[in-house]
């Protein structure tokens, strides 16, 4: 119930921390949600597929790097994708969000591996 918890609270603070911005259109809200969705079964199946069982600390840091990458990080992608595709001529909504979704997930994920080599060079 604990990672369950976890996850609660850091997609609440990071919505909370998303209401500020109210110049932001509705497309902007449908995929925030769709992200923090993808994002939290993210979560939901690394936890679930761990090989040892996780911390608090690494459960709630987890979640919040998920519904980040839900709320903020995909639908930035998404909306900076648009504008790179068009020179190309490419002004499909789906391929819009493919390659924004890509993108983001890519970023994320390496950012995840430049701060565990980071640790890792800092523990050496």
């Amino acid at each position: 119930m604990t990672q369950t918890h976890d996850a609660a609270v850091a997609s609440a603070t990071a919505a909370a921390a998303g209401v500020g911005y109210l110049g932001l259109g509705g497309d902007y809200w449908v995929l925030a949600t769709a992200g923090a969705i993808i994002g939290m079964i993210h979560w939901f199946y690394a936890w679930s597929h761990a090989d040892r069982a996780w911390s608090r600390a690494e459960s709630m840091s987890e979640a919040l790097k998920s519904t980040l990458f839900g709320l903020v990080i995909m639908p930035a992608a998404i909306d900076a994708s648009g504008p790179f595709l068009e020179r190309y001529g490419v002004g499909s909504p789906s391929v819009k969000i493919l390659v924004g979704a890509v993108a983001a997930f890519s970023a994320v994920e390496l950012f995840a591996l430049g701060m565990r080599f980071l640790r890792g060079r800092a523990g050496a």
